[in-house]
Order: C-alpha cells, then structure tokens, then sequence
C-alpha cells in the first residue's frame, strides 16, 4: 500500500496533554474526530505517510508560518476563520463537472483556521479546516510554487492503484468535502478493497 513502508501500520496514542498543548498553541480545540483519533488511535499509521500528531503538525505549520511572516509579513492565525468557502466549493465542483482539467481554487498557504495532518508527498498535503464552515474537514493541497496553495476537497487516499489508471474496484467518490472519520475511513475501505483476495497486485506500489 501507497505509504506503508513508512508507518508499518503502527500508531502510537497521544497523551491528553500533548493534545492541550497543541490546541493551546492554535488557540482553537481540534475538531473533536481528529481529537478523539489521536486520543484513542493515535498518530502513525494512515493514508499516503501517516497522520501526523501534534509534534508533526506543530513543526510543519510553525516553520512555514515563520517563514511566511518573515517574507510575506503576514501572520498565520488558526483561530481564524479558515479562508475557502461554500462558494469556492460550488466552483470546484461545476469546473469538475464540466471537465475542466485546473478545478482547484488558489489560496496562500500557509493560511489561517487549518492545521497539517498528513504528508501526501512531494508538494502536497493533507489539511485539516479547525474553523469556518469547513470545520473539521479535510482538504488536498498543492504547494509546488512559492506560497502558492491550490486546493481541493480531500479525494479518497490510494491504496496500491496508482493514480491515472481507471480502477479496477471503483469506490464512491468521498463527501465533499470529508471530514477527518470519513476521509480516514475512505483509506481503510480502499485498502481493504485493493487487498482482497482476487486484487491484482501493483509491483509499482510504494
């Protein structure tokens, strides 16, 4: 499975206090899913490179913050409202629908009201929106140049199949967008999908 190589499937619970500390440092709660999750699941273990816990995640956003005040002179604040809307979302989804190849919407990143959760990869990541009317929900990003974001709502995680090949076992497409249970869930259905005794294998999983 995409991934695998690096968390082995293992998690490692977080500790109640870890978790305060992060949300003292955010100045806002995690959305109570992704809370419990690591309360109770942990960090490690999860789509594309493992879900992050507070340590990841702190590290992350605070460097690109600091580097992104120091250039830009713009201050990151999670407690505020995180920037993309219902109507960005309607965009992106009448551009999907008419078949436009760039469906994403443009925003800086770092921003305010969201948190990184999970490495896809090269440019890209997994975010988690901690306020506005995406709370709790999990958004795909692409920051392949500058402070340039191009966001999408969270896509069902890989299993083994490779990106750009029609799927053998298609799944339904994920809320949109997910929150962090059902973009989770989305992963583990996929694998579960992707390891059944009649898949294919895939030697060029990683």
């Amino acid at each position: 499975m995409f991934g695998a190589r690096k968390h082995q499937y293992h998690s490692a619970r977080v500790a109640e206090p870890e978790v305060g500390r992060l949300e003292a440092e955010l100045g806002v709660a995690l959305p109570a899913e992704y809370r419990d999750f690591l309360l109770r699941v942990g960090s490690g273990a999860g789509p594309y490179y493992g879900v992050w816990g507070p340590a990841e995640a702190r590290s992350e956003l605070r460097g690109l913050a600091q580097e992104y005040e120091a250039e830009e002179g713009k201050i990151v604040r999670p407690a505020v409202a995180f920037p993309l809307t219902s109507e960005d979302l309607q965009g992106i989804e009448s551009r999907f629908a008419a078949g436009v190849e760039a469906v994403w919407v443009e925003r800086d990143w770092p921003c305010d009201g969201c948190l990184p959760i999970c490495e896809q990869g090269c440019t890209f990541h997994s975010v988690l929106a901690l306020t506005g009317e995406f709370a709790g929900r999990v958004f795909d990003l692409n920051n392949a140049v500058g402070y340039c974001g191009e966001w999408l709502p969270a896509r069902r995680p890989p299993g083994w199949w490779e990106f750009g090949r029609p799927h053998p076992r298609e799944l339904p497409r994920l809320p949109s967008p997910p929150t962090f249970g059902e973009w989770f869930a989305g992963w583990t259905e996929r694998c579960r999908t992707d390891l059944a005794p009649d898949a294919e294998p895939n030697a060029a999983a990683t």
